[in-house]
This record gives structure tokens, sequence and C-alpha cells, in this order.
């Protein structure tokens, strides 16, 4: 497809010519809080929940969480596979395939997921009883999930309005329309489990409206004329799906890993601990969302960055980017350590009012041992990131698979057999060591030099082979498609 002169916006302009620090404070910074606002609700959920519903009912909340995780996991690979394409596409000024991707991923993301969410709402009672519930924490289980569900396509949707307005320049917006979302589902937890005491229906309740919320500050944005990317331009493409499924598969199995790991070890905690394992796995994990999410916030934050730039074929740009970002990433394992293994018996109270000390104890043996998965874990979700961002989904896919699958899987089977809950807690800093070492390999051999053999080239016009911002020349565009 042949590509026409346009006129770029001053999004695209800071991310071909913008330096690297600022560009990194603008693109990466919000990224990083809006998730961190993301895992703060989450966190405000579980207080609410653990002390006004009970401890068994966040303990149901938790058996649910594989069922929507799962069904986040395809919303990802859509959104992820049209961020990296679009960013790609408007580099190289393909306009028509970047309108025609988001199209595309919009609608098969609602189809899908409509699907889905029909399902889980008639098989509900089936569905909890195969992640592990018990007669005590089945029904919470079983309302939470079914009032939710009528929900599922607006988080996918808002998710998916999230990562193209970071494509096309404008993250701010984005972290407007997720602080929304955020400080919504806040008020409406405490209006609808605090004064209309509606329990676990009104938590589940609380999260679907504020959903409703958020992606009604997103949508306006990509309605706009004169945005490059415009929900009223494209057509759906079938041969596009295949694209946004391969691109976007490495974050989708991270988050579904996520959903298989949860399942994991609900299933063994149940078998060695009861439903007050299930409840100290609980308020771990609550944590482990506010302690991962600024990483997972830079590394959403770079996929801009960096699949714009390598669509200009800009390699020296990224590699600055990358040597800052594991700058920023090494602080974070030592703030993150510190914080789980100095401090875990003190957070783990703030979900407990009624006295639960059986369980407190239990989660603070886990996060003094867990501490030691947040030296390592930050670097395997950046070079995993990183890889999705210049469409080499194969090596981010098995980065993915091994932290957050094959080798929990495997350290499940045998561990907690000779340590008991000891075990259990070892499984996760010894899948984040090994992945470390794989993927830190990889990153050596196939990212740290990445372009220096290839002759660089700029979809805005012609970039010498250093590729530095300043040689930039935005007056020849070249087809890269």
């Amino acid at each position: 497809m042949n590509s026409t002169a346009r006129t770029h916006t001053r999004g695209e302009e800071e991310l071909a010519r913008g330096n690297i620090p600022k560009l990194f404070v603008k693109f990466v910074i919000p990224g990083m809080l809006a998730l961190f606002m993301l895992s703060a609700q989450l966190f405000i959920d579980g207080l609410l929940i653990g002390n006004f519903i009970g401890a068994n009912a966040m303990g149901s909340v938790n058996l649910v969480i594989p069922i929507y995780d799962a069904l986040i996991a395809c919303a990802v690979v859509i959104c992820v596979g049209c961020q990296c394409i679009i960013g790609m596409k408007l580099g190289c000024d393909d306009l028509q395939t970047a309108n025609d991707t988001l199209r595309t991923g919009l609608v098969f993301a609602l189809v899908a997921i409509g699907i889905a969410g029909a399902l889980v709402t008639i098989f509900a009672p089936e569905l909890v009883r195969l992640m592990g519930a018990n007669d005590v924490l089945q029904d919470d289980a079983v309302t939470f999930i079914r009032v939710l569900a009528p929900f599922f396509p607006f988080p996918v949707v808002m998710y998916l309005f999230d990562a193209v307005l970071k494509s096309v320049g404008r993250p701010i917006y984005a972290t407007i329309g997720m602080s929304a979302m955020v400080l919504s589902n806040v008020v409406l937890d405490l209006l609808f489990i605090l004064a209309f005491e509606w329990g676990i229906a009104g938590a589940a309740f609380a999260t679907g409206l504020s959903y409703l919320i958020g992606l009604s500050v997103y949508l306006p944005a990509l309605l706009r004329k004169n945005s490059p990317v415009n929900l009223l331009i494209g057509r759906f493409k079938m041969k596009l799906v295949g694209k946004l499924l391969t691109i976007g598969s490495a974050e989708g199995v991270t988050e579904l890993s996520a959903c298989v790991v949860t399942l994991m070890f609900n299933l063994t905690m149940m078998h060695y601990a009861g439903e007050k394992g299930i409840v100290a796995f609980t308020a771990i994990n609550y944590l482990n969302y506010v302690m991962l999410a600024s990483i997972i916030g830079m590394s959403e934050g770079l996929r801009s960055i960096i699949s714009y730039n390598y669509g200009l074929e800009a390699f020296s740009r990224i590699r600055k980017t990358l040597r800052l970002a594991m700058k920023v990433t090494a602080g974070f394992a030592v703030v993150m350590f510190s914080g789980f293994f100095f401090f875990g018996n003190e957070m783990i109270s703030l979900f407990f009012s009624h006295g639960e000390t059986d369980i407190i104890a239990l989660a603070a043996s886990g996060t003094a041992i867990l501490a030691f998965s947040y030296l390592f874990n930050g670097f395997n979700i950046l070079t995993a990131g990183v890889f999705t961002s210049i469409g080499q989904a194969k090596y981010s896919l098995l980065i993915s698979l091994l932290r957050g699958c094959i080798l929990l899987f495997v350290f499940l089977m045998f561990l907690p057999s000779f340590m008991g809950i000891k075990g259990i807690w070892l499984t996760v800093p010894l899948a984040e060591v090994f992945t470390f070492l794989i993927g830190g390999a990889l990153y050596l051999k196939k990212i740290r030099r990445i372009g220096e053999r290839v002759p660089a080239h700029n979809g805005f016009g012609h970039m010498k082979k250093t590729g530095s911002a300043s040689e930039l020349s935005l007056s020849r565009p070249r087809n890269i498609a």
C-alpha cells in the first residue's frame, strides 16, 4: 500500500523526535499512574470487602478472579495487537491500515467477549465449583460473577481505547479515562457496600458501572476529526484478526497465565489450608496488584515509544529508551522487595478487622518468601513487553509462559509435597529466577544491539544510520508497509 504525505499530530512528532527522558515521563509515567490507580481500586475493593462484608467474601471474589482474568486475557490479546500494529503503521504513514485495525479489533472483541459473558452467566455455579469453591464460598462467588458478567464488554472496549490513545500520542487523555473509572469505582463501592448494604452484589455492581463511566470518557477522543485514528473511518478486515492475535498473544498469555496460576494456587491452598488459605492468598494477591502495577504500566507505556520508532527504524532511540527503563525497573525492584519483606505483616493486617490472626500469620509467612520474586519479575515483564513491541511475539510468548505458567505448574506439582505451604510460596520466586536467566540471554542476543546492522530510515522522511532525534527529517515520506 502506498503512503501519501500527511500532517502528523504533535504526539507523533514527539514520538519520532522527542527527547527520550521527556518521552519517558510523558508516555510511561501516565501509564504507571493509571495502572497504579487501577491496582489501588482493587486494593480498596479488597479492604472494603474484607472489613465490611467478611473474610470469606474476599475469598469468594478471589475464586472467580480466574474466570474474569480469562476473559480479560482475550481482551489484552486484541488490545496489545491493535496498539502495536497501529503504532507501527502510523510510524510508516499507513493511516488506512491503522484505522482498519481499530475497527477490526473493536468488532472482534465485542462479539467474542459478549458470547463469553453470556456463557459465564448461564454456567456460573458449575464454573465456581470448577474453580475450587466449597459450600462456604460458593454462593458469594456465584453472586459476584453473575452481577459482573453483563458488564464484561465495557472494560474490554475501554482497555482497547486506552491502548489506541497511547499509540497516537495521547497518554494523558488515556490516564484521565482510567482515573475516572477508578475514582467512580471507589465512590460506588462506598455507596453500595456501606450505605446501601448490598454486600457482594454491590461490590460487583460498582465495578461494572465504573467501567461504563470510564468508557464514556475515552469515546469522544476517538471520534474527533483531527485524530489520526477514528472509529468511524476504518473497516473490519478478517485478515487483520490473525495479525492482532499473533502480536498480542504473549501479553494475553501473561494475563491468562495469571488466571491459571490463581486457579492452581486456589486449588492447592484449598487442599493444604482450606478456605483460610484461600483468604490469605487473596490478601497477598491484592498487594501484588499494587506492587506490580508500576512495572506493568511502564511496559505498556513503552510500547508506544518502541513500536512507533521501530516503524521508523529509529533503533538508537529504542536502545536509549530501554537503558532508561532498565534503570527504573532496578529501582522498583529494590523498593518492592523491601516493602514485602519488611512490612508484609502490617500490609496484610489492613484487610481484616475481626482479628483473624491465623490468616494474617499465614499470609505474612508468604510475603517474606514472595518478596524475592520482585527482584526479578520486573525485568521479566519489561523484556516480554519489548519483544511484543517490535513484533517478536514468539520470544515474548516464551518468557510469559515460563514465568506465568509452565515453571509455576512444575514447581507446584512437587514443592508442596515436600515442603507444605512454604513450598507453595517458593514456586513464584523460583519461576522468576529461571525466567530471568532465559529472558536475559534472549535480551542480550536479540534486543540490546537491535538495528546495528540495519540501515535506518524514517517513515516521515530520511534518517541517518545513527538514528538520533536531531537527524530526522520530516520532508520525504516513504512506504514501509
